[in-house]
């Protein structure tokens, strides 16, 4: 439900830009806007199934290990791009691979990998959970 929810937000958010540049005399394109959109939906992704991921193993950290990816990631791009950090260390920003669409065509190839990696983790936590000893009140 929660992927469904980024799925729909980015797509709706998208479109909604789509239609304000469309009334404003730039022809974006829905299409173009659509991908944009989904582009940017990818690591809001990775960071759920790697939140899902650690509710399976460690419940009582899972939200600090999703806020913290994302912090992360922000700040990695944004200090990182701003000093010249080495290559190695801005490819450990989910942001760095989002490609900026709809300037530039999305990078299908990366958004493909981090959302292998995005169910990998999903599913991994959930057999985790699934395997916790959980007792009924």
């Amino acid at each position: 439900m929660a992927a469904a929810g980024v799925v729909v937000i980015a797509l709706a958010a998208a479109l909604t830009s789509w239609a304000v540049t469309a009334l404003a005399g730039v022809h974006l394109g829905a299409v173009r806007a659509a991908q944009a959109g989904l582009n940017a939906a990818v690591p809001a992704l990775v960071i759920l199934g790697v939140g899902l991921a650690g509710y399976g193993f460690m419940p009582r950290r899972a939200v600090a290990l999703g806020y913290g990816l994302a912090a992360w990631s922000f700040l990695i791009q944004m200090v990182g791009s701003t000093v010249n950090a080495p290559a190695w260390l801005l490819d450990l920003s989910l942001v760095h691979h989002m490609a900026m669409a709809p300037a530039v065509a999305p990078n299908w190839s990366a958004d493909a990998v981090m959302m292998l990696a995005a169910v990998c983790a999903a599913a991994v936590g959930s057999a985790a959970f699934a395997r916790r000893d959980l007792v009924a009140a």
